[in-house]
């Protein structure tokens, strides 16, 4: 079953050249390929979630923390297009929406999913459109993790993308390492988070059940002075 229909039911190889060392491979067309199509590998579909924009066309903002308080964490995308040799894709709409450090998404509440009611904020939620090098970036706050009714979840990122004329590249989820030294751990250990007792790692998420490869966040930064979170996405556009 593939990846799609599975989460409905729920709910590149390289050689060292030894004159040069720069990986190359080859293909039919051409004997060498660079660096950057080696690893061009599409990054994997994931679910909307329950919890998606509803107007991010009204959005369009680098800050997107709102009232929200926790660590700081700065978001920085590259989108890169597979049709064209992952080449910078520049002009994608991509829009990013995640929960606060008690699992909340704004927008959402009053109900079985959410008890406290956010249907009127929009915190943690913004679009932007990728400048030349295929970047967007985002100033948020870390989230944290959440349960709905028997599901929890590991920490992540909803991205959705569009092309320039709005049509859908993909939607997919971005988690974040958390093994016992990951600023997972160390920020939901600090005030005003919810701790780890009853957290559902990666490796148990059903929405990662594959593998969180061409997803995973890359994470650096400290609890005093904040985290930076980027990634890499890889679309057929």
């Amino acid at each position: 079953m593939d990846r799609k229909n599975f989460l409905k039911n729920l709910g590149l190889a390289g050689v060292t050249a030894i004159a040069a060392p720069v990986l190359i491979r080859c293909n039919p067309d051409n004997n060498e390929i660079t660096n950057e199509e080696i690893n061009c590998t599409t990054t994997n579909y994931d679910l909307e979630g329950p919890f998606p924009t509803k107007s991010p066309s009204t959005l369009e903002r680098i800050n997107i923390i709102g009232d929200r308080t926790g660590i700081p964490f700065e978001i920085q995308l590259t989108i890169k297009n597979k049709n064209t040799g992952c080449s910078n894709l520049e002009g994608a709409f991509v829009d990013l929406w995640h929960c606060d450090r008690q699992g909340n998404y704004s927008e959402y509440g009053g109900s079985d999913l959410q008890i406290i009611d956010y249907t009127h904020l929009h915190f943690l939620r913004g679009r932007q459109i990728t400048n030349i090098n295929g970047e967007v970036k985002f100033t948020s706050v870390f989230p944290g993790w959440y349960t709905i009714g028997s599901v929890t979840r590991a920490t992540h990122l909803h991205i959705h993308i569009y092309n320039n004329k709005g049509n859908s590249l993909l939607v997919t989820q971005l988690p974040f390492p958390d093994d016992p030294n990951s600023a997972v751990v160390k920020v939901n250990e600090s005030p005003g988070y919810k701790g780890m007792l009853g957290y559902r790692y990666n490796t148990d998420d059903d929405h990662f059940f594959d593998g969180v490869d061409t997803q995973l966040l890359n994470i650096s930064g400290n609890n005093n002075d904040g985290y930076v979170g980027t990634r890499t996405i890889i679309v057929s556009a």
